[in-house]
């Protein structure tokens, strides 16, 4: 039973690592179609407009969502001393019982920490949605 509840606990922490991969890595791409924009942007600048005013702010806010989306910041696990003294702990119930617990607070800090990135990629997104379209307008003005 022990083997199995670890099996899973293991199996769980490495699909939340493989999605916040995936994540930042749209997000380094959103972070490319952000500079492409900024290009466009800047090569069809005039008179500032209120259009290139919110344009910009666009691509800030995307270029922001997108350094913190593609930082991971997981968790990987219980650190070495917490391990060696467990290891030499008395009764190995109590060892196995502390590392469960770990991995367990790791799986949870590591599942907010998805969401949180999950929420940063939909604002890139939309951001850069809105950068794109703003400067493709002021583009097509020019």
């Amino acid at each position: 039973m022990t083997e199995r509840l670890f099996a899973e606990v293991d199996r769980q922490l490495v699909e939340v690592r493989e999605q916040s991969t995936g994540l930042a890595t749209r997000s380094g791409l959103l972070i490319s179609v952000t500079a492409v924009a900024a290009a466009v942007l800047l090569a069809n600048l005039g008179r500032v407009k209120t259009g290139d005013v919110i344009a910009f702010v666009a691509l800030g806010v995307a270029v922001l969502a997108g350094v913190v989306t593609v930082i991971p910041g997981l968790e990987l696990g219980p650190r070495v001393m917490y391990l060696a003294r467990w290891a030499i702990e008395p009764p190995p119930q109590q060892a196995l019982t502390a590392l469960y617990d770990a991995k367990l607070f790791t799986l949870e800090a590591n599942h907010r920490r998805l969401a949180f990135m999950t929420w940063t990629f939909r604002l890139q997104g939309v951001a850069v949605l809105v950068a794109v379209v703003l400067a493709l307008i002021v583009a097509a003005r020019r």
